[in-house]
Parts: structure tokens; sequence; C-alpha cells
């Protein structure tokens, strides 16, 4: 009897174990993971990106420190607005000697029902989430460029996470300012997910800055 009454409280240990593991709610899990799976979920978050024509970099021990509890509807909205991001911008000069990103009209991706093509909706940039570029400059008596620098990154007023930049800016021998460089943006605190972009761009008097979401 003391045998079975051993063996008893070792199953109900057991089945405790596996009810506070990853949670299997739909609402956080992809469609079809098991709980506990966590290459399964981080397959699902990067076919999610692909739909969106992103590359992301997932953090499979991030995701194992959450249990494995994802809200894909919030993660498909992000998505979304990262992918409005990409484009080109014009650069507007202003006469305090620094040239700003200027929004413009965007139709933001969203992904079908069979999640193997887009819908396009009408969507003004940029989303809860843009990014931006400030180029900041001075000219001499002579036209000339110098003493040029660059800040860009995502911002938004919903930030989920934090924006790191590689972005420098010179001038060439014709006077024309090149902007080149990369922005990295880690969602979540706990950087789940990472996206990067190329950031490239001109200016001489007037000009652009194209973002474009690259591979790692």
């Amino acid at each position: 009897m003391k045998t079975l009454r051993i063996l008893k409280l070792l199953t109900l240990g057991i089945i405790g174990v596996v009810a506070v593991s990853c949670s299997s709610e739909d609402e956080y899990f992809a469609d079809g993971s098991e709980a506990g799976n966590v290459q399964k979920t981080v397959s699902e978050i990067e076919r999610m990106a692909n739909d969106f024509g992103l590359s992301v970099k997932v953090n499979a021990q991030a995701l194992e420190k959450t249990g494995c509890k994802v809200n894909m509807d919030s993660l498909e909205s992000f998505f979304r607005s990262m992918a409005a991001i990409n484009g080109t911008y014009t650069l507007a000069s202003n006469p305090d000697g620094f040239a700003e990103q200027k929004p413009k009209a965007m139709r933001a991706k969203t992904r079908s029902a069979q999640n193997e093509s887009y819908d396009l909706g009408g969507y003004e940039e940029p989303g809860f989430l843009r990014g931006y570029c400030i180029l900041n400059y001075s000219i001499d008596d002579d036209g000339n460029y110098y003493g040029v620098s660059v800040n860009a990154g995502i911002q938004g007023y919903a930030m989920l996470g934090v924006s790191h930049d590689d972005v420098s800016a010179y001038v060439d021998g014709n006077n024309v300012i090149r902007i080149s460089g990369t922005v990295t943006y880690e969602y979540d605190d706990g950087g789940l997910v990472v996206l990067k972009y190329s950031v490239t761009g001109t200016f001489s008097g007037g000009g652009s800055v194209t973002w474009r979401a690259i591979r790692f």
C-alpha cells in the first residue's frame, strides 16, 4: 500500500510539471504547435515574418524563458508595421543645416488567409513604428559640405523594443553626402525577434534615403 501511494504521488507530480510547462493556449501559440516545442514556435515566427517579406533572427533562449508564450496577433501587427518601413524617402533640407527624412504614403502588407500572398490596403505610413534619418552638415563659403553626421533609427508611439544604428555619412569627391549603414531593431525586452535594415542615401541640396529589410 505504501508503494502504491508513492507511485500515485509521483504520477501527480509529473502531471503538475506538465501543466506548468509551455502553455498551449491558442492566443499565444502558433497553430498546431505542441507545449514546450520551442523550435516549432521559432519556425512559425520565421514563416510569419517571411510572409511579410522580412528576415528575422529569433532568440530561442528568450522564447524559452517566456514559457513559449508569444502573442502571435501582436507579432503579426509588428511585422506588418516593420514591412511598411521598406521604401525610399525624401531628405528635405532645412535652413538650420540639417536634412530630415520625410514620410510618404505607403500601402501596408498584410498576410492572406492562406499565408501565400499579400493583400494591399490603404495605409498611411508608418504604422505604429517608423524609420527616421536626420542628416547634419555645414557648408563653407564655396558651397562645400563638411562636418557631416547622421542619426538613424526606428521609433514609434508604442515602442516594443530597442533600436540600434550603425549608419554613417561622408562627403565624396563630387561634394555629395553619401549615407550608408544598418539599423537593427530588437523586438520585446528580451530581444525575442531581431530585424535588420540597410539604410542608404545621397544628399546634395536635396536627396533621398532608402530603407530595405535585409538578412543577417
